[in-house]
């Protein structure tokens, strides 16, 4: 158990490490890449995906919107819809219970 908490106290430091280089280095890297932008002269619309309209977080996946919804697309719209419903509802275990009309 010991070393267990040993390493979950050495991930922290390491992100926490991670995120202060990157923060110094930033900068640099942006500046980097906007001289290259300007170098080869690549317009902001060759940097922008302009088709796709919805992507997915958890699978690959990306929709523009024209076609057949697809099947992440559909499930993702009906969380929405389940947790719209769920928020005025008094049974949401994120609503408030004082303000709920009996």
């Amino acid at each position: 158990m010991q070393a267990y908490n040993e390493l979950i106290e050495k991930i922290r430091n390491l992100e926490l490490e991670a995120q202060q280089i990157l923060k110094e280095e930033l900068p640099e890297i942006i500046s980097r890449i906007k001289k290259e932008i300007n170098l080869y002269r690549i317009p902001i619309s060759a940097l922008i995906d302009k088709k796709t309209k919805y992507k997915s977080d958890k699978i690959i996946g990306k929709w523009c919107g024209r076609g057949r919804k697809p099947k992440w697309f559909k499930e993702s719209e009906s969380a929405i819809k389940q947790h719209s419903q769920n928020q005025n509802s008094c049974e949401s275990p994120l609503h408030d219970v004082a303000s709920c009309k009996e």
